[in-house]
Parts: C-alpha cells; sequence; structure tokens
C-alpha cells in the first residue's frame, strides 16, 4: 500500500492574480456600480485570471496539465451554485488561465458571492483529483441599490396562483431577536408594470415610498405583536441594541426614520393610535408628494 500524505497539502505559494471583473450586457462595470443597473433580464459575466510559474508546480510534484482554475458564484437568497473550471496554458516557462462565469439575473436575487481557487490532482488520488492549491480573490456583490440587505423575490403572482397584488411581505420570525436577514422576505409580482419598473430602477418615487410605507407598517407590526405576546422585560429598544442583525433592530431603524420616534412607541402608536401611526407614516414616506 503507498503512502498518502494527508496535511500538509501542497500549495502554491506565489500566484499572480487578475482582480475579479464584471461584464454586464457587453459592458465592463465596477462591482458598485451593478446594483444600479441590475434587474431579472440583465445577463453579467465575471472573469478572473491566473498565472502561475511551471517550476512551481514541479516543485510541489504536481502535473500543470492536471490544474484547473475555478470560478464559484452562489447566492443564499435563491439556493443557486453554478461552478466553472478551465485548464492551464503553458506558455514558455509559465501557465496561464483565466475563468470565467455567466450567471442571468432570474436566476439571483438580493446578492451574490464570488470565489475563485486552483485545484489539482493530489497524489494520483482519485478522491483527492480537487485538491485545493491555491485560494484567489473572492467578493460579495449586492445586486439591488434600494434593497440591499433585504431578501427579495420576483415573480409571477399570477402563475403561482396569489391574489393580485403588486408585493406582499412574508415573515417567519418567532421572536423579535431572529434574523432579519433570515425572517422578513419581500416578494415582487412582475406582472405589474410598476414593479417591473421598481426592479428595473426606474420606479415612479410614490410607487417607492408606497413600497417602504409597507415594509415599515410590516416590521413595526410584527414585532409589536410578538413583544406584548411574550414575557421579555426587555423593551424592544433595549433588544434592538443587543441584536443589531435582529428584525427588531431593523424595526427601530425604520420607526426612527419614517416616523422619527423610537420603536417602542411606534409599536404603542400602532395598537392605540392606527390613525396617528398612518399619518406619521405618511409624512415621513414622503408618499404621493411630488417635487
Amino acid at each position: 500500500m503507498s503512502k498518502v500524505i494527508f496535511y500538509p497539502f501542497p500549495r502554491l505559494q506565489s500566484v499572480q492574480w487578475t482582480d475579479l471583473s464584471a461584464d454586464m450586457d457587453g459592458e465592463t462595470y465596477t462591482f458598485e456600480q451593478l446594483p444600479d443597473l441590475w434587474d431579472s433580464n440583465s445577463e453579467v459575466t465575471f472573469r478572473v485570471s491566473a498565472v502561475v510559474e511551471k517550476l512551481l508546480f514541479e516543485s510541489i510534484d504536481i502535473d500543470y496539465a492536471s490544474a484547473r482554475l475555478i470560478i464559484e458564484v452562489t447566492c443564499r437568497d435563491t439556493a443557486y451554485s453554478l461552478t466553472e473550471e478551465v485548464a492551464f496554458t503553458r506558455k514558455v516557462d509559465a501557465t496561464d488561465a483565466t475563468a470565467e462565469i455567466t450567471i442571468t439575473g432570474s436566476a439571483v436575487s438580493e446578492s451574490i458571492e464570488i470565489s475563485t481557487a486552483i485545484i489539482a490532482s493530489v497524489d494520483d488520488q482519485p478522491w483527492l483529483r480537487r485538491g485545493v492549491l491555491a485560494e484567489g480573490p473572492t467578493a460579495r456583490v449586492a445586486l439591488n441599490s434600494d434593497l440591499v440587505g433585504f431578501p427579495t423575490s420576483a415573480f409571477s403572482f399570477e402563475e403561482e396562483q396569489l391574489p393580485a397584488a403588486p408585493w406582499r411581505l412574508t415573515v417567519t420570525a418567532e421572536d423579535i431577536e431572529a434574523p432579519f436577514a433570515h425572517s422578513v422576505r419581500l416578494e415582487l409580482n412582475e406582472d405589474f408594470q410598476v414593479v417591473r419598473e421598481l426592479i428595473s430602477g426606474k420606479a415612479n418615487p410614490s410607487v417607492h415610498a408606497e413600497l417602504v410605507s409597507s415594509i415599515t407598517r410590516v416590521l413595526i407590526g410584527t414585532v409589536a405583536g410578538i413583544k406584548f405576546s411574550s414575557n421579555d422585560s426587555r423593551s424592544a429598544e433595549e433588544v434592538a441594541t443587543e441584536a443589531p442583525n435582529s428584525i427588531a433592530s431593523a424595526a427601530s431603524r425604520a420607526s426612527q426614520q419614517y416616523l422619527n420616534c423610537s420603536l417602542d412607541s411606534a409599536m404603542g402608536m400602532y395598537f392605540r393610535q392606527p390613525d396617528l401611526f398612518d399619518y406619521k407614516l405618511l409624512t415621513g414616506s414622503d408618499l404621493y408628494r411630488i417635487k
């Protein structure tokens, strides 16, 4: 039986990487520009290159012909994952490779994560044919400038046999400390022209303000309902401070921004003075104000 070295795995110590680049609809953009241009009809290609001296492969007893440059895109919000890989080509004393991957706007939502690496067969073992020799550039790319950090999906309500509405929010939180990103999802109905314009970044300001109002109302109402049925002695604001990524924290920020009051005050108003709550929300969100 031959000896197999489990650790340390061979590693490439000096790889010349290029920065990740993005081409969308035939044009090159920075990652910061993508959220303002992205919609469900977009198609974006991410690209990375790597150069490795041939002697580096030889120094770790790896055949460069077995090496692959891989690039992977994942999207947690849509459970999407795609990987592409390309072989290295020898050029005099060095080898190089350029990998690219193309995704469509309908496949992903909210944000994506990109990772790159160089892999190769190790010790001729079939179960080690994807040993990682080097990790390359990584990136997290936001795809929606208005809804960064807000889990969102867009589809046809009619096809899903849902009642017609421009959008709906679904909430799964059972306590107000629940992570906001995992507890609330905005579902947009692509059957509506105003929603398609919202997705493409061309929404009428009143539509955007109405959406903001809906989100604020649901966040505060959800936290209020959960809080008043619990035995937690802490105030909602205390929970929001202690759990900055929670649904309580998101509701607190919305209360301060659109109602100009604390979360606890907004919750009390929501239950005891719904008319005042609605009025403050209308003024705070600039709903239907034409400038």
